[in-house]
């Protein structure tokens, strides 16, 4: 009996010492990532910053979220008389909406148009090309940007979205950690005009 005893306190010794080192392999598996950003021109590859969780358009908490979602979606676009359309982003996650369901259109002509910023314009400008041409470049692409933006549904209020200042009324959102693996674009420039968001580009 005694030499059982002996035995067994010598396998629960074992087995402690076991588990504690499973333990401490897997608490440095699980330290946090550490990100590097690295300051590009928003055109760069295509084509001072400020961290922090930067979130000047947190929506307000309402009874019926749902409901309240889909009457904040009807009153982005407005049909005029004439049979034109008329995008409204008055919040950052606007931009990125309309971005998305402008990728999905028939035609480019709404985002050229309302979608894309003057920024974008004037630097398509300086290389001989249009805003147009902005708009068909993204649309080229757009698996690779709907992929994108699949993984930021909230835009600036989903988790895993870092929300940079860039300028003035210049903004970046960008995926991070393992969000952003296996991306071919991470991030989305926005810039407030007046008071509409306008999307500048992906990168």
């Amino acid at each position: 009996m005694r030499r059982r005893a002996g035995m067994s306190v010598k396998l629960a010794a074992a087995a402690a010492m076991l588990c504690g080192g499973l333990v401490l392999a897997i608490a440095q598996g699980c330290e946090s990532e550490t990100t590097v950003y690295t300051k590009r021109g928003i055109f760069e590859g295509m084509p001072g910053v400020q961290r922090g969780g930067i979130d000047p358009l947190q929506p307000v908490e309402a009874p019926n979220p749902q409901m309240d979602a889909e009457a904040e979606l009807a009153a982005l676009q407005t049909v005029n008389p004439d049979g034109s359309v008329t995008l409204k982003s008055p919040m950052m996650r606007h931009a990125i909406y309309h971005l998305r369901t402008q990728l999905l259109a028939e035609d480019g002509k709404l985002l050229a148009e309302q979608v894309l910023s003057k920024m974008t314009a004037e630097r398509f400008a300086r290389d001989g090309k249009t805003v147009y041409d902005a708009a068909e470049e993204l649309r080229a692409q757009r698996a690779d940007v709907l992929k994108f933006l699949s993984r930021m549904p909230n835009a600036e209020n989903t988790p895993n979205v870092l929300v940079t200042k860039e300028g003035p009324k210049l903004f970046k959102l960008a995926l991070v950690n393992t969000s952003a693996r296996e991306m071919k674009f991470t991030e989305v420039f926005i810039v407030l005009e007046g008071d509409q968001w306008k999307v500048v580009w992906v990168r």
